[in-house]
């Protein structure tokens, strides 16, 4: 965060897309002197299957079983070093950095999810959004843009 932010006192914007989009909203929760920050996409992958918001119980954990079956193949293929990294990730709650926010932050959901489980996480993180819009002080802090 720091080397994002050296020679920086006064910024237009900060954006991130996928894992930079979450260092920008880490960002924005610290920094209130930055007037915008935009995460492009950088949600990460719900890890508990409480984390599916707007499931039922039983779907919530098929869901999240499913997922949890697509990514392990593809993270027995990363390096010890970026496996570190995805637990990183895995561990940052996401919906609590964006309720810190002390800036304005545009948050920005691509389509495009292929696949049963990639469409459930997807719908996970807009329920969590909603959540954390309907739990923020003063209206009009959350806006669902539609194409």
């Amino acid at each position: 965060m720091a080397a994002v932010g050296r020679g920086c006192c006064c910024c237009t914007a900060v954006v991130g897309h996928s894992l930079g989009g979450m260092v920008a909203a880490l960002w924005a929760a610290g920094h209130s002197n930055c007037p915008l920050v935009v995460n492009l996409d950088g949600h990460g992958n719900p890890t508990r299957a409480d984390q599916y918001a707007g499931l039922e119980q039983h779907d919530r954990a098929r869901a999240h079983q499913v997922l949890q079956s697509c990514l392990a193949p593809m993270a027995a293929t990363l390096t010890e070093h970026l496996r570190d990294v995805m637990r990183s990730v895995d561990d940052l709650d996401l919906f609590e950095v964006y309720r810190q926010a002390r800036c304005r932050l545009v948050i920005v959901s691509g389509g495009g999810v292929h696949g049963r489980a990639a469409a459930c996480a997807g719908a996970a993180t807009l329920e969590g959004l909603r959540a954390v819009g309907a739990a923020a002080a003063g209206p009009g802090r959350l806006r669902q843009i539609r194409p």
